[in-house]
């Protein structure tokens, strides 16, 4: 007898599932746009990191272009300073 209730999965049907999850993923990240909440989704997670360099004004501005190679991004912001950094040790 077998196990009741399940259905073996074949090599074969386990590759294609695993190859239509890829190209689900591929698909999502060839998109044409952002949508306004992950571009502020995104301003956020930059800020971070910038303001762990310098010291800036609160308005921080993202540009993305589609390219025929991808995408141009670009991220502008007024700095005040350059902080001083210690070399990791």
């Amino acid at each position: 007898g077998g196990i009741h209730g399940r259905r073996r999965i074949f090599p074969q049907e386990a590759e294609r599932k695993s190859m239509k999850a890829k190209s689900n993923a591929a698909f999502e990240l060839e998109r044409e746009a952002m949508s306004s909440a992950e571009r502020e989704l995104l301003k956020r997670d930059l800020n971070r990191v910038i303001d762990e360099y310098f010291e800036r004004d609160d308005r921080t501005d993202i540009d993305v272009t589609k390219t025929r190679n991808g995408y141009s991004v670009c991220v502008l912001f007024k700095a005040r300073r350059i902080k001083k950094m210690r070399s990791p040790q």
